[in-house]
């Protein structure tokens, strides 16, 4: 429920004092209510008998005002003219950076080598595990010793005579195991160890490589430029201001109608942010109708009708 003019402006009185004994002087800016409001604990307790951001903004004003010695009535009809304004002020362009949709912010990626296992098919057996045993060619026989490959020896008969009889070694078939490789053909891989792989070349074994798309940042910038917006978010006295609702104008215009009270009064800078606009600073250009440094006045309401809260 809205505090009474009387009681606002009654705290009002109390703030006041809190804010001379705080700063140790008479005259007392609205950013400095407003920061003892958030910063010292008395301050705090005078505004905790309302949660409307409406009475307390109206209580700083009134203090603000009293030191100002106008009449109770000048005040109440003041605060209750009292309006929230929004603007964005378009500032420089730039470039957006945005996280990089190949890596996605990483700033690597899988090894295009190896796929991101690390691994590689081994050099020396070509992924085999194993080598082809030099004796044999891989064969895993040799010729046999005793007969020279023949398959028979030669022995004397009863007679004493020459024959040719089947080797006992090799049972005729005149190949015998190959002693170095025990007639397995090859050995293990002495540079994989048998595995078949080796660590990759490419990535060293990590899995992983610079992204080429954002250059290991991880961020990689848009392609058009887009304007960098301050939103403020301030309260104003009086309602001048409403006839600029929605107007885009520039920055210098604004500036000279702030300078010469034609909109802003006594202005209480409430809320404030800084963000990329979402469109590419040609198009907003065109459709402005103006070029770099202009303010748009986004939305003009009664304080009353302003759904917020403050930080204190």
């Amino acid at each position: 429920m809205s505090l009474s003019d009387n009681k606002i402006i009654s705290l009002g009185k109390v703030l006041l004092n809190i804010a001379k004994e705080e700063y140790g002087q008479d005259l007392i800016t609205l950013r400095k209510f407003y920061t003892l409001c958030q910063s010292v604990e008395m301050a705090q307790t005078i505004l905790s008998s309302t949660n409307l951001m409406s009475d307390k903004v109206k209580t700083i004003y009134s203090a603000f005002f009293i030191q100002s010695n106008k009449t109770k009535e000048e005040i109440t009809k003041l605060i209750n003219d009292l309006y929230f304004v929004t603007i964005d002020f378009y500032d420089d362009t730039g470039y957006i950076e945005n996280e990089c949709s190949s890596c996605y912010g990483d700033g690597y990626q899988d090894c295009s080598n190896c796929e991101g296992t690390g691994k590689e098919y081994c050099r020396t057996c070509d992924g085999d595990g194993g080598i082809d045993c030099d004796s044999c060619g891989g064969g895993g026989t040799e010729d046999c010793r005793h007969c020279d490959g023949k398959g028979t020896e030669t022995e004397e008969d009863e007679e004493g005579d020459e024959i040719e009889v089947e080797c006992v070694i090799c049972d005729g078939s005149g190949v015998e195991k190959c002693r170095d490789c025990s007639g397995s053909g090859n050995f293990e891989c002495p540079n994989c160890e048998g595995s078949g792989n080796e660590e990759c070349g490419s990535c060293d074994g990590g899995g992983n490589e610079m992204c080429d798309e954002c250059d290991g940042t991880g961020e990689t910038k848009s392609e058009e430029e887009f304007y960098n917006i301050t939103k403020r978010q301030y309260v104003t006295v009086g309602n001048l201001i409403e006839k600029y609702d929605g107007e885009i104008m520039l920055y210098e215009i604004f500036e000279e109608k702030d300078s010469n009270f034609e909109m802003l009064v006594d202005e209480l800078n409430l809320f404030s942010s800084i963000y990329y606009d979402d469109i590419p600073a040609d198009e907003r250009n065109n459709s402005a109708d103006v070029e770099d440094y202009f303010v748009e006045i986004v939305d003009v309401l009664k304080l009353e009708r302003v759904n917020k809260r403050l930080a204190f």
